[in-house]
C-alpha cells in the first residue's frame, strides 16, 4: 500500500485506505495461497518422498538424507520469505478495512489508528506464520543436527513474545481510543 498522506483529513485518508486496502487483498491473496501451496507439496514430497529415498546414501562422508534436507529447507525458506512479504501486504490491508470499519468514527481514518492496526495485525500473523514456519522447518533442521531445531525454536519463541507484547500494546491504544469515546459520547447525554 502507498504511503498516506499527512495533509488529508480523516474522511479521505479513510477512503484511500478503503480502496488501497481492496486492492491489495485482490493482489496478494491469491500469491499468498499459491506460495502456502507450494511449500505445503515441497514438504509433502521432500519428506514423506526424497528423505525415506536417501536413507542410508552417502555422498563420500556426507548422509544424503542431509543434503536433501538442506534443498528441502532452502526451498522452504524461499517460499515462507516470499509469503511473509505478501502476508505482510495483506495485514496492512486489513488494517486498514479494520481501521474504516470498526475505527473510532466510522469512514474517518488517522494516520496513528491505522499504524496500530497494522502493528497489531501484522505482529500477529507473522507469529503465526513463524509458528507454521517452524512446523515444516523443525525435522529437516533436526535432520541436519539435532540442536538446530532447538535453537531455532527458542529464537522463534523470544521473538514471538516480543512481537504479540506489541501487537498487544497497539491494540491497547485503540481500546482506550474507543473508550476515551465512548466515555465521551456517554458524558455529552448525561442530564444536568
Amino acid at each position: 500500500m502507498s504511503e498516506v498522506r499527512e495533509e488529508l483529513t480523516p474522511k479521505e485518508l479513510g477512503r484511500q485506505v478503503y480502496v488501497e486496502s481492496s486492492r491489495a487483498i485482490a493482489e496478494g491473496g491469491p500469491k499468498v495461497a499459491l506460495m502456502i501451496g507450494v511449500a505445503i507439496l515441497v514438504w509433502l514430497f521432500g519428506n514423506l518422498v526424497f528423505i525415506p529415498l536417501s536413507e542410508g546414501l552417502m555422498l563420500r562422508q556426507y548422509a544424503v538424507t542431509q543434503i536433501i534436507s538442506l534443498i528441502i529447507l532452502s526451498t522452504l525458506a524461499m517460499l515462507v520469505l516470499s509469503a511473509v512479504i505478501q502476508t505482510r501486504r495483506l495485514t496492512n490491508a486489513a488494517a486498514g478495512f479494520l481501521a474504516y470499519s470498526i475505527g473510532a468514527r466510522r469512514g474517518e481514518v488517522t494516520q496513528e489508528e491505522l499504524d496500530h492496526y497494522r502493528t497489531a495485525l501484522t505482529g500477529i500473523a507473522m507469529v503465526l506464520i513463524i509458528a507454521l514456519a517452524f512446523l515444516l522447518f523443525s525435522a529437516n533442521l533436526a535432520t541436519i543436527h539435532p540442536a538446530l531445531a532447538g535453537i531455532a525454536l527458542i529464537v522463534a519463541v523470544i521473538w514471538a513474545m516480543v512481537t504479540l507484547w506489541r501487537s498487544g500494546r497497539a491494540l491497547a491504544a485503540e481500546i482506550k481510543t474507543a473508550a476515551d469515546e465512548l466515555a465521551k459520547r456517554i458524558a455529552e447525554r448525561t442530564p444536568e
